[in-house]
């Protein structure tokens, strides 16, 4: 039920993305000739293509995506890039001309979930490198670094 709650959510996110980016692009030229424009809208909705691969063929979808571990990387990417054009493009809305034709609760809502976002990807990253100096300092360098060439060639051995 939790997953079907977070997919809801996550369309109905991209969905203003979209909307809000498109109804931008009507109102205003200044939108328009703004680069983040076209990233905002090629990454949501690449991102949405991917939640609703999800949502209807959760099965066949893992099972790619599991078997093809360079595209989880890929949709990573894509992720934390249209979250930072995102950022930008309501950025230079809230500075430009554009901040009374683009004045409406989409802009603030995206802006304020943007930022979020953006914040819980920082913590993410500063957990991750206080787990990494963590793992070095209690196990050595050594010991790790020997434990990575013995895992390789160990690997190797058997391929």
């Amino acid at each position: 039920m939790r997953n079907v709650i977070a997919k809801f959510f996550n369309v109905v996110i991209l969905g203003i993305i979209l909307t809000y980016v498109s109804a931008m692009k009507g109102k205003c030229g200044y939108c328009t000739d703004i680069p983040e424009t076209k990233y905002v809208t090629i990454l949501s909705t690449i991102i949405l293509i991917q939640v609703l691969l999800f949502a209807f063929f959760p099965n066949q979808a893992l099972s790619f995506i599991l078997s093809n571990k360079w595209i989880i990387i890929v949709l990573l990417i894509i992720n934390v890039a249209n979250i930072i054009y995102l950022y930008r493009f309501i950025g230079k809305m809230n500075e430009s001309q554009c901040r009374q034709c683009s004045s409406e609760w989409r802009r603030t809502f995206l802006y304020y979930y943007s930022t979020f976002v953006l914040i819980l990807y920082a913590i993410n990253i500063v957990i991750i490198i206080i787990s990494f100096s963590s793992l070095f300092a209690t196990q050595g360098s050594g010991k790790i670094s020997e434990s990575f060439t013995k895992a390789l060639t160990t690997r190797h051995r058997k391929n």
